[in-house]
């Protein structure tokens, strides 16, 4: 039993056995039946799980190598790669066939990890990003303080939330997984993806802003008894999350020096995202409008993997 209201929050737990404390539901009678037949399959196809974690782990070591080696065109690394001091890839006792990272731009600035997810998921690539469930590692290797983790989350930061970047730093991770059925196939179809976000005709140094502004302008009734200019006066944004100060300047004119209703010309920059993709200069004013851009950027196909094949073979049907 659980009550979820907006006023009580309570759960009835399972006190009996173990198997009944972890299965707070109906268990899972069907793959229980599954199981001895998908053990035969898995020992068919694979030998044993030793044979699945070389196999993993020599992928991982692949694209790891490969994915460290990217560069923009003015030397700046594309992935800063996370893992442990001790973690080798050529070891699947020190490091698991996962690669965590994140994406630069050739100026310095982060790619951010919704982008980078929506971009892969058009094409045909499945991978995770965010904090993993793993709070303690986000903190550790994005140099994320708790007063800091603290601050992300009152502002709204929240999982799968689309807060990429909060205080020029990363609020998560991209992360890419191997498994037994994965291949050489997908490492490579996964590096043809990536080599759109490198600029090899690069040559800025310096970081810039990843936001850029636009300008707009907008018409505000009011009433004042002289002429006043205001040129480069400062507001906050009042997106979440974002701590930019925006420049806005304001023009009063008054006809005669009387009081009156007069009107403002306001120039208020509106914060949009540039596509991440290097070379596509496109930035538009919300995430739908820039996700909808990306469908695009659909240059990598990775071929249905051998699952229907593997199927067929044992006789399992057409999938």
């Amino acid at each position: 039993m659980v009550i979820n209201g907006a006023n009580e929050l309570w759960h009835a737990k399972k006190q009996g056995t173990l198997h009944e404390a972890l299965e707070d539901g109906t268990p899972a009678f069907h793959s229980i039946a599954a199981l001895h037949c998908a053990l035969d399959v898995h020992q068919r196809l694979y030998g044993s799980m030793s044979n699945v974690s070389q196999h993993c782990s020599h992928l991982a070591a692949n694209l790891h190598s490969r994915l460290a080696s990217l560069a923009h065109g003015n030397g700046r690394s594309v992935c800063t790669i996370y893992k442990g001091k001790t973690a080798d890839y050529s070891d699947p006792k020190t490091q698991g066939p996962t690669i965590a990272f994140n994406l630069q731009t050739s100026s310095g600035t982060w790619i951010g990890k919704s982008d980078f997810e929506r971009l892969a998921t058009i094409n045909d690539i499945q991978l995770r990003t965010g904090g993993v469930c793993n709070p303690g590692g986000i903190a550790s290797y994005l140099d994320l303080s708790p007063r800091e983790m603290r601050e992300n989350f009152a502002e709204g930061l929240r999982c799968g939330n689309g807060f990429d970047e909060m205080n020029g730093k990363p609020t998560g991770i991209i992360r890419v997984s191997f498994g037994a059925m994965s291949s050489t196939r997908d490492v490579d179809a996964f590096m043809r993806f990536m080599n759109i976000f490198v600029d090899e005709n690069s040559r800025q140094t310096t970081p810039s802003k990843h936001r850029t502004l636009l300008s707009e302008s907008k018409h505000f009734g009011t009433s004042t008894s002289t002429h006043e200019m205001l040129s480069g006066s400062e507001e906050p944004c009042d997106i979440a999350g974002c701590h930019d100060t925006i420049k806005i300047a304001a023009l009063a004119e008054l006809s005669g020096g009387s009081q009156q209703a007069t009107t403002h010309l306001v120039q208020v920059a509106i914060v949009t995202s540039p596509c991440p993709v290097a070379g596509c200069s496109v930035a538009l004013a919300s995430s739908q409008e820039l996700w909808a851009h990306f469908k695009v950027h659909r240059s990598c196909r990775r071929g249905r993997w051998s699952l229907r094949r593997i199927c067929n073979r044992e006789g399992f049907g057409k999938v």
